[in-house]
């Protein structure tokens, strides 16, 4: 008798619902494979437990390493010598299947004819602002194949915007064209990126730990949207970045890394609650060395604002799709009729997921207006603990009545806005000295001498 059937015949050792999980599992061999490489197995194991009730008393799926089914183990029997993987894990790994499917479905939906994977990836670099929700949920099927690549070019492109404002080069038509692909694809590529598994990232999180945060490229970009695209892609990556957030607080020097460092240990609290009890001593020790100097100050003042919205995020989450809501209806209101698609007349008639939109989405620069700024940035860690990548996009069939194409006007506020980091080149060497046989900020690869110290 095979594997396979031998495990279908075992079933009878389990409940109905336990059975359909098994079932779910065996149809499911994404799911399957998923929890397989996400599993830290021992080398000498060629057949694992795959928990579908309790971790020590069963159910059990026994699988092999390379996911054949091979029987049902019920209540109260012992997987033996073999590794066991707890529900927790397998739920996870069906969550993701599911998810996936999901994307690859959306990306068959937007593909046009003769278009291949990297033809809708190639997306990102020619919409400007005008990328939609089905559209970036389809692409995002293709992230976890190009995820360190994304990384890397968007801080590479993101330095090199800062620099050319601050080196006072308005561009021409032409360039405002050129600025506004560059400046959304970068975003789009960190959106990207927060849709692919941390450890996907880890290499790239540890490379760039050592002279930057994981969010920084999109920071230095000065616009609200585009900061907090970057602390949500860093608050998926995770626990893994607490330790580089924390650093950079301690020594930060201006209003931007500042937002960037206590917004990011915020949300990463909000969206990983185990982390919060470590994040909390971090931003209550800042507040505790505050020396009266102006540095300290703003320092304290960023961790008290992260601290304010660790204790209470429910009631700030709900001020902020208000504000969204009330946001979009003006939005919408000169530009949607009734009964089309995206209609709202009042602000009580904004759906949630469209006012986190209107949220997420509303511009201006963190160097301007810091109290409003403060407020908004940080009336937003709580939405983007929990958001997916869709919140930062308006669906297809509202989205052109809703938004403007970026063009030379808005390419100016922005220069103007890159050009408030500070009017020295060294701004965007990423803090502390680097020396030359360093790794690039930019995260290429390079040492730091043969690539942007050039």
């Amino acid at each position: 008798m095979g594997h396979a059937a031998h495990f279908l015949q075992r079933l009878d050792r389990v409940t109905r619902s336990q059975t359909e999980l098994a079932l779910g599992l065996y149809r499911d061999h994404e799911a399957v494979k998923h929890v397989l490489v996400r599993a830290d197995l021992p080398e000498s194991a060629s057949r694992v437990a795959l928990a579908i009730g309790d971790a020590q008393r069963g159910p059990f799926v026994i699988v092999t390493r390379d996911g054949r089914f091979v029987t049902c183990l019920g209540e109260g029997m012992s997987p033996g010598k073999w590794p066991i993987v707890n529900r927790a894990a397998v739920d996870a790994s069906l969550a993701h299947a599911a998810d996936m499917r999901r994307r690859h479905q959306m990306a068959a939906a937007i593909a046009r004819p003769f278009e291949d994977d990297i033809d809708i990836l190639l997306r990102i670099n020619q919409r400007k602002n005008m990328l939609s929700r089905e559209e970036i949920v389809g692409i995002s099927a293709f992230a976890p194949i190009f995820g360190h690549t994304l990384y890397q070019v968007l801080a590479k492109q993101s330095l090199e915007l800062v620099n050319d404002a601050i080196g006072c080069r308005q561009p021409t038509k032409s360039g405002a064209e050129a600025h506004a692909r560059t400046v959304w694809g970068c975003a789009y590529a960190m959106e990207l990126c927060g849709t692919v598994e941390e450890r996907a990232l880890l290499s790239t999180t540890s490379e760039i730990g050592k002279v930057a945060s994981f969010s920084m490229p999109l920071t230095y970009l000065m616009d609200h949207t585009f900061v907090l695209r970057g602390i949500w892609a860093a608050a998926k990556v995770g626990p893994a970045l607490i330790d580089t957030y924390a650093r950079r607080l301690e020594v930060a020097r201006s209003l931007m890394k500042v937002t960037d460092s206590c917004l990011g240990l915020a949300t990463i609290a909000l969206r990983h609650p185990e982390t919060r009890p470590a994040i909390v001593r971090i931003l209550g020790d800042v507040i505790a060395k505050h020396d009266g100097s102006s540095l300290s100050e703003l320092r304290s003042i960023g961790s008290t604002m992260a601290l304010n919205v660790l204790e209470s995020p429910a009631e700030i989450a709900a001020s902020s799709r208000r504000e969204g809501a009330l946001a979009y209806a003006a939005l919408a209101a000169d530009t949607i009729e009734k009964g089309e698609p995206g209609y709202a007349a009042r602000a009580e008639e904004v759906p949630a997921d469209l006012a986190e939109t209107a949220y997420l989405t509303t511009h201006g620069c963190v160097s301007t207006d810091v109290s409003t700024g403060f407020r908004h940035l940080f009336g937003a860690a709580p939405l983007l603990a929990t958001v997916s990548v869709e919140a930062f996009h308006y669906p297809e069939s509202s989205l052109r009545k809703l938004v403007s194409p970026w063009g030379e006007r808005e390419v100016a506020r922005h220069f103007g806005d890159m050009k408030s980091v500070d009017n020295r080149r060294r701004t965007v060497k990423y803090d502390a000295r680097i020396e030359r046989n360093d790794p690039c900020p930019c995260a290429s690869g390079k040492k730091f001498k043969k690539c942007c110290r050039e």
